[in-house]
């Protein structure tokens, strides 16, 4: 039996590399060339005496060709050769609620291959591990959502974008599900209809010039609406768009349409003092679903400790909501854009500067 292989492989010389693929563990790379290598081992002739194994004595490299003569008293009574699986790859991550502790027995997909798993005790998930050829983690990027569906209740549902490098272990950094605050109910919800009022009056949505699609593809469901600290919060946001909290609505709903809105604003140590005075500008900040990200969405207006949306805002999910203040200097720009003198674009370039 000999061996060709021209390539990366896992390095499974230690007992540490097998265990990995099982657990997901480090797993080095290592370069292998081999050409028509021996490979050594021993024979073992099964106990009806026909059959005959053979156990080589190392592993063989991903991605290799084997090549096998089969002998019986000097004469060769057949060649065949056969490969081994392309290199793998692996992806693996660690989920956490919002403090930072540890999501165990949550389930983890990418639906659009048809994976999924479910952390373990210490929130570890992982891809590819303990898979056969058919279950194989191709590289690319793909869609990560974490609960999906809200299978489990205690917990809200996010989606990310991930990207897995051929023929690697692909680490993720910590990924943040929100925990729901058992104390707010679930609401029902539907689109082309008037004003809702969630979360106890603190969030207040005019849905009658919006459809609303829920996964799934329902038009209306159940939602959880609850104020998140920014750092609960797994989105990236440009620096202009980065709220000190928002109001996150579970699960995700996609928005064809235009939403009002009205949000309280919340004591800040117990006290409003903070709150600029009534009729100053801020910056509502949404959820771009696709590429999953905070964005601005439009104006708002303070009015005795809320926020009201300047008209109707061009959302395309409810997932998260929240504002930022606009420095002084900069309420004439803001009044410019509610006035449709100038775009919400321009006023975002003019904040950023």
């Amino acid at each position: 039996m000999t061996e060709t292989v021209h390539g990366p492989t896992y390095d499974l010389s230690a007992n540490h590399g097998r265990q990995a693929l099982h657990t997901g563990g480090s797993l080095p790379v290592i370069q292998v060339n081999r050409d028509q290598a021996e490979v050594a081992g021993e024979l073992s002739v099964l106990p009806d005496n026909r059959a005959v194994v053979f156990y080589p004595a190392r592993e063989f490299a991903y991605g290799a060709t084997v090549y096998v003569d089969l002998r019986y008293d000097g004469e060769v009574l057949s060649r065949f050769q056969y490969g081994i699986r392309p290199l793998p790859s692996f992806l693996s991550g660690l989920l956490v609620d919002q403090v930072g502790q540890p999501v165990d027995e949550v389930v983890v997909a990418l639906p659009d291959i048809n994976l999924r798993t479910t952390t373990g005790r210490n929130g570890a998930f992982n891809f590819g591990f303990r898979s056969n050829v058919e279950a194989t983690l191709p590289a690319g990027r793909h869609r990560m959502v974490v609960n999906p569906g809200l299978a489990d209740r205690r917990y809200g549902t996010t989606e990310q974008w991930v990207t897995v490098e051929p023929g690697r272990l692909n680490r993720l950094p910590a990924a943040q599900l929100p925990r729901l605050n058992p104390e707010l109910p679930f609401q029902r919800i539907r689109g082309r209809t008037g004003n809702i009022s969630l979360a106890r009056d603190q969030l207040r949505l005019d849905l009658s010039g919006a459809w609303l699609q829920f996964p799934g593809g329902r038009d209306n469901g159940d939602v959880h609406v609850q104020q998140l600290d920014r750092v609960g919060i797994p989105y990236r946001a440009q620096p202009v768009a980065n709220p000190h909290w928002m109001f996150a609505v579970q699960p995700g709903v996609r928005v064809d349409g235009e939403v009002g809105l009205s949000m309280a604003i919340p004591a800040l140590y117990g006290s409003y003092d903070y709150i600029p005075d009534d009729g100053a500008f801020v910056l509502i900040i949404g959820f771009e679903p696709d590429e999953k990200h905070l964005i601005p969405v439009g104006l708002g207006r303070i009015e005795q400790r809320r926020i009201h949306s300047v008209g109707k805002l061009p959302l395309s999910s409810l997932a998260y909501l929240g504002y930022v203040l606009i420095p002084d200097d900069y309420q004439v720009w803001a009044e410019r854009h509610a006035n449709g003198e100038i775009s919400l674009k321009a006023l975002v370039a003019e904040l950023e500067r």
